[in-house]
């Protein structure tokens, strides 16, 4: 089998069904829901899934968490909103502290204002997101940098060789 190799960005497609996240977005619910998510997405062009809440708020893309640029501010689904506690979130959050990106609830209509967004997770890190419902987003001048940071600060936590043994 082949390595997993994450695409170079993403193109993200609105799931039409409500999402209840199991257990509050805790990693050690089932997760049939965001892979039959992940499936509708996929048949329709799309790379990832973005998961609302039943009341409309944005909790996530199927297998990562979502970062958003929104009104010129980086902000990210709240935990409360059942966003996963993921380590590439927290270090995402750590490094975006100094330009303010907080957890912000953001509905899905306000997807069309949206200047640019990436995706983390642990898999494949930090991917920009070139399309939401089939609609371009540029990439943010910013985020380059963060990828870049994201890479070295991954690098120097690889397990190597010797502590593999």
């Amino acid at each position: 089998p082949r390595p997993f190799s994450p695409p170079p960005t993403h193109s993200l497609r609105s799931h039409p069904l409500p999402y209840l996240a199991p257990f509050g977005g805790l990693k050690t619910a089932n997760y049939w829901a965001n892979a039959e998510a992940l499936r509708i997405a996929l048949t329709q062009g799309a790379s990832e899934a973005l998961l609302f809440h039943p009341d409309g708020r944005l909790v996530s893309a199927a297998c990562a968490n979502v970062f958003l640029k929104f009104q010129g501010r980086w902000i990210t689904p709240p935990l409360s909103c059942g966003a996963r506690n993921g380590v590439v979130r927290e270090w995402t959050l750590r490094q975006l502290e100094a330009s303010e990106a907080p957890e912000h609830a953001l509905r899905r209509e306000h997807l069309p204002q949206l200047e640019a967004a990436f995706l983390s997770n642990s898999w494949s890190g930090l991917t920009p997101v070139s399309h939401i419902d089939s609609r371009p987003l540029p990439l943010a001048p910013e985020f380059p940098a963060l990828q870049s940071a994201f890479e070295s600060h991954a690098a120097l936590r690889a397990p190597t060789d010797e502590t593999l043994a």
